[in-house]
């Protein structure tokens, strides 16, 4: 499997790059030819890298067919998501606009559920906004609008800097959820670019440190999906064959006592962002660690309130021009 895994990184570097089709429908015929997975291995994330290798094929429809097979709790539905938007929007014409946009929009919709801290999170919102002003009914099953807007101050790199403090301090679940978001924030269509990975190896290293090589093994599988060079390919190959080699899951890291002031930090850099539950949490593990943060608490609480009433009042406003 994973040497399959390995022509798929090639293929999609192929078609990415020199629009090479071949070698991904190669990959796509032995892929729909294995009989068992590996127990690493949900049916649910392989059908995910089964479309993928079908879509840089230009098998769109047995990609759509593949891609819409998976469920929730693939590692990878927020992509194939993307992906399957992307396939519609090739059969856009003047005559079909509408009906291909709305289901285009369902899927911005799976992505929102699924990334949260996605761009695309506020795209909906936008969207549900401008069908509220003019009148319209819903027929897509919306999500309830925010009660903030989402994604206009998170900045990537100061989240790796977040995640490499909890990293630090052995805080691996936070770190791994840090690095989580710095990908989540970005544009889709940077989920599917080179140096994407190096952050899915991130991940994987975190869930490796916590004693969970087969959590970390899916999380690296995912940077197969991406444009990657034949030396990136190869050290991502041996490190997935050093975890599924463990004989049993390694001893995790002793968890040392966390710096109270580092802790503060990261909930402040995560309050300046506005991601207000999330810099809670760091002040509540700074005040495990004997730092009084009653007054931060209250201050993030505080401006979540207030982002709320804006949204609330807005949506007064949005109401009174009916």
């Amino acid at each position: 499997m994973i040497h399959l895994l390995e022509n798929l990184a090639i293929a999609v570097a192929q078609a990415v790059n020199g629009g090479q089709v071949q070698a991904a429908r190669q990959v796509a015929t032995e892929l729909s030819s294995l009989e068992t997975l590996p127990t690493w291995l949900p049916k649910t994330d392989f059908r995910f890298y089964l479309g993928l290798a079908q879509f840089y094929g230009n098998r769109f429809e047995a990609a759509e067919a593949t891609l819409s097979s998976l469920t929730y709790d693939s590692f990878s539905a927020a992509e194939a998501h993307w992906i399957l938007r992307r396939i519609l929007s090739k059969h856009l014409t003047e005559e079909n606009a509408n009906f291909v946009r709305s289901q285009m929009f369902e899927h911005e919709q799976q992505i929102a559920r699924l990334y949260p801290y996605s761009p695309i999170v506020q795209d909906v919102a936008d969207e549900q906004t401008n069908q509220r002003e003019v009148g319209l009914d819903s027929h897509y099953g919306l999500l309830v609008l925010p009660t903030i807007d989402i994604g206009r101050l998170y900045d990537w790199q100061t989240l790796v800097t977040v995640g490499d403090l909890y990293y630090e301090q052995n805080l691996f679940e936070q770190a791994a959820d840090a690095y989580h978001w710095n990908i989540q924030v970005r544009d889709p269509n940077q989920w599917f670019q080179n140096g994407i990975d190096s952050f899915w190896m991130k991940i994987a290293d975190c869930y490796e440190q916590k004693g969970e090589p087969t959590l970390a093994a899916r999380y690296l599988t995912k940077s197969f999906a991406l444009p990657l060079t034949t030396s990136q390919i190869s050290d991502i190959s041996a490190r997935l064959k050093t975890l599924l080699a463990q004989p049993a899951p390694k001893q995790a890291t002793p968890v040392s006592q966390p710096d109270a002031l580092k802790l503060q930090q990261i909930g402040d850099r995560l309050f300046e962002m506005e991601m207000f539950d999330e810099a809670v949490r760091a002040y509540r593990l700074a005040e495990q660690q004997g730092a009084d943060m009653r007054l931060m608490i209250a201050s993030v609480k505080e401006a979540k309130e207030v982002s709320i009433n804006k949204w609330y009042i807005s949506s007064y406003f949005v109401i009174l021009k009916k």
